[in-house]
């Protein structure tokens, strides 16, 4: 039924390399099994890739699309016009997969392999037999030629694929009611119940699950797969998907190019089990990454004798996400915490889940506490200072005018303006910045009164500047300056128009006596910088 390259033997593991890579690991200065799991996966994948220095540097992603009939039964959450949807996000390159090929730097190829849409989606590969999968609790699913279409659009995605020369292959899918066909493929090929695999896909209640699980049983019975005793050919046709057929295909194709395959998800690892059960010589090049929520994960796993990677970590584990991150949702964080033994989650203010971004330092506090079991005393160099910062407005045009030579004379003529008027009014060079300055002050008008006379000085030597600053606590470390109250100056500078000084709303309230007036130019939100801030300009009636 199937074509006859699927039960074609994939390469055996090269024993010489795997050797090899256990001998190197043997010489490098560390302790033996210091990186526990991680060094049984350097060698296995050795002995995959035929060299003693494995290596996971080109990976590609293939995700797989298909509908299923079977949604008609109610056995989903979502309707099904949420994958052709799915399909477009991914094109857009707005899903969370998506978000983490690019983080990889992983190629991402979204194959069309049975869902109902009509016509083609722009920027995915349409490769299927029909639209969609029929419904299994009345007939059977798809038809022995949708099936082996199914692998070789599998097989072809992995061609595909082959032409950056993978050291690692993903696989993934998307189809509305995929986890009602994959259930009961597990449930067949387990001989288990319907209860005991059936889990609750993506988001029902108790009530939703009872429906589904009556809904396989009943398809089960019906078909006559309530026990085991089927091949996984016929389990395939009768309740399969054809995205999850693709798969079974991919996998097997993949390890016979001898590229191994990251295995991850309960209807990926069904896709495994099905292939493995097919061709046993695939078995090798499969690797497993976590286990899911999902009900029979567990016993999919335990069928393929797997390990996930994610259980396999011993060592405490911090994971960390900020609340307002929309790439990484916060029931995605916590499901990879709670996969990790002996994990804790920690979420923080602000929307980029990078350590660095926005306000650091309760982030860097905790990781300090996790690895050293306490907290550093308060830090004596945080100090009360305004912080200006400058910058040569349109520097690379004025540069490409004067020629090399005369911008370094211009150049060093500003920063010589900048180091003598700082020092006049008592300030701290900082630093310059390529083409503007960093400075710190003990007094704002002290700071605003610089930035004014800076800015005019520069203009006899046909430059402009635009000014920033802002008052607030700052982290003297080694002759340089950290901290929130730097980067809401450098923000607050890239607002300025050309020979314009703006500063942050602390600012006016700290100069109620020194005559400064300042015109409002509105609240701003400062990227990478919590709230909304107050944003005005130094009036000093110029001309």
């Amino acid at each position: 039924m199937l074509p006859e390259w699927v039960y074609q033997e994939c390469p055996q593991i090269s024993v010489a390399h795997r050797d090899a890579a256990f001998v190197r690991q043997c010489e490098l200065t560390k302790p033996a099994g210091a990186l526990g799991r991680l060094e049984v996966l350097a060698i296995e994948l050795a002995g995959l890739q035929h060299s003693d220095r494995p290596r996971a540097d080109r990976v590609p992603i293939v995700i797989f699309a298909g509908d299923h009939g079977i949604a008609a039964q109610g056995v989903s959450a979502y309707p099904q016009d949420v994958t052709i949807a799915m399909m477009a996000n991914f094109a857009a390159g707005g899903a969370a997969i998506s978000v983490l090929a690019r983080e990889l730097g992983s190629s991402l190829e979204v194959v069309d392999a049975g869902t109902l849409a009509e016509i083609p989606v722009p920027g995915i590969v349409t490769d299927k037999p029909r639209r969609g999968s029929r419904d299994f609790s009345q007939e059977a699913a798809l038809d022995a030629a949708d099936t082996a279409f199914a692998f070789e659009c599998g097989k072809r995605a992995v061609e595909r694929a082959a032409a950056v020369a993978p050291d690692l292959l993903i696989l993934g899918e998307m189809g509305i009611g995929n986890t009602t066909s994959a259930a009961a493929i597990a449930a067949a090929l387990l001989g288990e119940g319907a209860d005991t695999i059936t889990g609750s896909g993506t988001g029902l209640d108790a009530t939703g699950r009872e429906r589904k699980t009556r809904v396989i049983a009943a398809a089960l019975a019906r078909h006559g797969l309530a026990s085991s005793g089927a091949s996984p050919e016929q389990i395939l046709c009768v309740v399969g998907g054809l995205e999850i057929a693709a798969i079974c295909g991919a996998i097997i194709a993949a390890a016979q190019r001898r590229v191994p395959i990251l295995i991850d998800g309960f209807i990926v690892s069904v896709a495994a089990l099905t292939a493995m059960l097919l061709n046993p010589s695939c078995r090798p090049y499969l690797i497993f990454s976590h286990r899911s929520a999902e009900q029979g994960h567990r016993m999919v796993l335990d069928a393929l004798d797997a390990r996930p990677l994610l259980e396999s970590i011993q060592a405490p584990t911090l994971v960390t996400r900020r609340r307002g991150d929309r790439d990484l949702r916060h029931d995605h964080v916590r499901h990879l915490a709670e996969r990790i033994p002996h994990a804790r989650l920690l979420e923080f203010d602000g929307d980029d889940s990078v350590w660095f971004a926005g306000d650091a330092d309760p982030v860097l506090d905790e990781i300090e506490s996790f690895l050293t079991g306490g907290r550093r005393a308060t830090s004596s160099n945080r100090v009360l200072s305004t912080v200006l910062f400058t910058d040569i407005v349109e520097s690379t045009k004025r540069a490409a005018q004067l020629g090399d030579e005369a911008w370094t004379t211009a150049l060093g003529a500003h920063n010589r303006v900048v180091e003598r008027h700082v020092a006049a009014s008592r300030g701290a060079l900082v630093k310059f910045t390529g083409d503007g300055a960093l400075a710190t002050f003990d007094g704002p008008a002290r700071a605003i009164n610089c930035a004014c006379a800076i800015r005019d000085a520069v203009e006899d030597i046909g430059l402009s500047i635009r000014v920033g600053l802002h008052t607030g606590e700052v982290e003297m470390v080694a002759g340089d300056v950290h901290g929130i109250a730097v980067h809401i100056a450098a923000r607050i500078m890239a607002l300025a128009a050309p020979g314009e000084v703006l500063v942050s709303g602390v600012i006016p309230p700290l100069v109620l006596g020194s005559q400064m007036t300042f015109n409002d130019r509105g609240d701003h939100e400062l990227k990478g910088v919590p709230g909304s801030w107050g944003v005005l300009a130094v009036d000093d009636s110029r001309g």
